[in-house]
């Protein structure tokens, strides 16, 4: 039995009460009455309005659904671990029992991801990368793609526009990310100028949404008092580039050179 705090009757189902007496949805009544009129938030961290479900309870859920995996000590490294291995199990027993099913669901889902799909997916996806809480995730793939930048293992161009091309400078074969790169080392060479790629200089800088980036000049002279960028274009993002290695040039007497190529 609850007591209706509108008009003090004891109610076995109190939410059906509400409704037929008081002409008045459950969600609302708690907001009024138990709540001070404020919607919970998700205990995730991530400022969304908790939903009001029907179906567990009549009540304000402490989660979004999905959101609950975003908490903080909720899930060990071990659970994470052991749901991943249930739901492979799982996966795999439903696709032994009727892969053609499984095939004519996926082919299904693929119908449904229109370009506008996409696009929702995307911003969604942007969104959420720019939270705070993602911040120490930005941090840790900014430092493995700035290490797959070096290995080579990555780059902004097509393949065939990058080579691994020996630095008569340096003695040693580096990375080239572009042909633009290519055609700079080749000028360096012809004038004299030693540079390399090999330099392990790494600038943060805010982009124009506020996120916590890396910057990773192209080029240092073997003196170590230029650096030099490679560019087709300039863009917004860039310009908060140099103006961090502005900053960073003055800490540490060195100048900043753009080298502009015609795309």
């Amino acid at each position: 039995m609850e007591a209706c705090k509108i008009c003090q009757k004891q109610c076995d189902r109190l939410a059906s009460h509400v409704k037929r007496t008081h002409r008045m949805e459950y969600s609302e009544y708690l907001l009024q009455h138990e709540l001070s009129g404020v919607v919970p938030k998700c205990k995730c961290g991530c400022g969304q309005d908790a939903p009001f479900s029907r179906s567990q309870g009549m009540r304000f859920l402490v989660y979004i659904h999905g959101h609950s995996a975003r908490a903080e000590g909720r899930l060990t490294e071990a659970s994470k671990t052991s749901m991943g291995a249930k739901n492979r199990e799982h996966a795999y027993r439903r696709f032994e029992a009727d892969p053609d099913e499984l095939r004519t669901r996926a082919s299904k889902m693929r119908e449904h991801l229109t370009s506008d799909v996409r696009k929702r997916s995307a911003k969604t996806n942007a969104e959420n990368w720019r939270k705070p809480e993602s911040a120490e995730k930005r941090r840790l793939q900014t430092s493995r793609a700035c290490d797959l930048l070096e290995q080579g293992k990555i780059g902004p161009q097509a393949p065939y526009r990058a080579e691994w091309k020996l630095n008569p400078f340096t003695g040693r074969d580096e990375y080239m990310h572009s042909s633009w790169e290519t055609r700079f080392l080749d000028e360096c060479v012809e004038r004299g100028v030693p540079v390399t790629k090999q330099h392990g200089i790494r600038i943060p800088y805010t982009d124009p949404n506020g996120l916590e980036r890396t910057y990773i000049p192209d080029f240092l002279s073997l003196d170590g008092r230029t650096l030099y960028e490679i560019k087709g274009y300039e863009t917004d993002t860039d310009r908060e580039k140099w103006r961090a290695t502005m900053t960073w040039c003055l800490q540490h007497d060195a100048v900043h050179e753009v080298v502009r190529y015609d795309q």
